[in-house]
């Protein structure tokens, strides 16, 4: 089989989709379900992240002040918030009910009433029954659908009457984590990489508009247990290999003000493309 039919204009949709499967599944620090979920945010330090990421994408994003948004993967509302300010409704979507908790928190606070809460997992969504159609469909970091990207991202195309953003890293390494496991002598595993996102997109006959950034993040923690808590994640450690990761991390993350801090550069890639009119 040459290269191209592994990845690239030559492939299959079922290979393409296989090696995005096979890629989330063997990911080391993904996190998976929403008892994960639910268990991560309710872990968070407050004002834990301080990032450029959400100005980046509302800077790309063309919306209108009638449309309707439907944030899939909404997380705690980084950007469901900041959008409800701009157009008529937004629907937060999240299999994780501790992250519609935090939206609905973080909304009442900013007296934002536009925004509808959506407990659903985008996997088991059926549009016209869970849910309309949109006028923009945003996926923010989360892609769901590692067992089936592609019957999630057919739903995203279908779910917009006009536009689709997607965004994924563009270089899913991540050295900190790579080191990590280096040190306790396990597998590192990236995230896959989103030219293989772009190459399923094209196989289902989209031609999408791919526009890289980079956008800078500061993740502050209290305390070490909690910089372990996020940045480990899955991983169910030994208590020698557990010391080992505290160790490392208090060697590698700056420290400020009593914090602990992670501080990277990230490139993202944001995919887009416009849906035909009905």
């Amino acid at each position: 089989m040459s290269e191209n039919e592994v990845n690239g204009p030559g492939a299959t949709s079922a290979t393409l989709a296989s090696r995005w499967h096979h890629g989330m599944a063997t990911a080391s620090f993904k996190g998976q379900g929403a008892a994960f979920w639910d268990a991560w945010v309710r872990s968070l330090p407050p004002k834990q992240e301080h990032s450029n990421y959400v100005d980046e994408v509302l800077h790309r994003i063309n919306c209108k002040k009638d449309d309707a948004i439907l944030d899939v993967g909404a997380g705690t509302g980084a950007l469901s918030l900041p959008l409800a300010k701009c157009v008529r409704q937004v629907t937060a979507l999240d299999q994780s009910e501790a992250m519609l908790e935090t939206i609905a928190h973080n909304a009442a606070a900013e007296q934002i009433s536009n925004i509808k809460l959506l407990h659903l997992d985008w996997t088991k969504a059926q549009l016209g029954i869970d849910f309309d159609q949109h006028d923009i469909v945003l996926v923010s970091r989360s892609l769901p659908g590692g067992d089936d990207v592609l019957r999630c991202l057919d739903l995203i195309n279908r779910a917009a009457r006009r536009m689709c953003y997607i965004t994924w890293k563009a270089d899913g390494h991540n050295p900190l984590e790579a080191t990590l496991c280096t040190q306790l002598g396990i597998p590192y595993h990236s995230f896959p990489d989103y030219i293989v996102l772009r190459d399923i997109i094209l196989s289902l006959g989209i031609i999408p508009i791919i526009e890289l950034f980079t956008a800078r993040s500061k993740h502050c923690f209290g305390s070490l247990e909690q910089a372990y808590t996020q940045i480990v994640r899955k991983h169910t450690l030994s208590n020698t290999d557990r010391q080992l990761a505290l160790d490392f991390l208090a060697d590698n993350l700056e420290q400020e003000d009593g914090s602990y801090v992670q501080t990277s550069d990230i490139r993202w890639a944001l995919i887009s493309w416009p849906c035909n009119v009905k």
